[in-house]
């Protein structure tokens, strides 16, 4: 991704409450934004077959619970 990066956002917080983000967030060119959000939705995606697993785990066990 960094042959993608074409700067840096570093973003001025007038509001005091908020605080500075150490890093500044990196801006992308075209392909590269399209490759975040590529990402974002491949994890995205993950941590919410991660969850269905669970909750079907979940289901199942109570199931048995309630079986017995």
């Amino acid at each position: 991704m960094r042959e993608h990066v074409i700067g840096y956002d570093d973003g001025i917080w007038l509001d005091e409450c908020c605080v500075t983000p150490p890093d500044p967030k990196p801006v992308y060119d075209q392909l590269g934004e399209e490759l975040t959000t590529v990402i974002y939705l491949a994890q995205t995606f993950t941590e919410a077959r991660l969850k269905i697993l669970d909750a079907a785990a979940g289901a199942r066990a109570l199931e048995r619970l309630l079986a017995s």
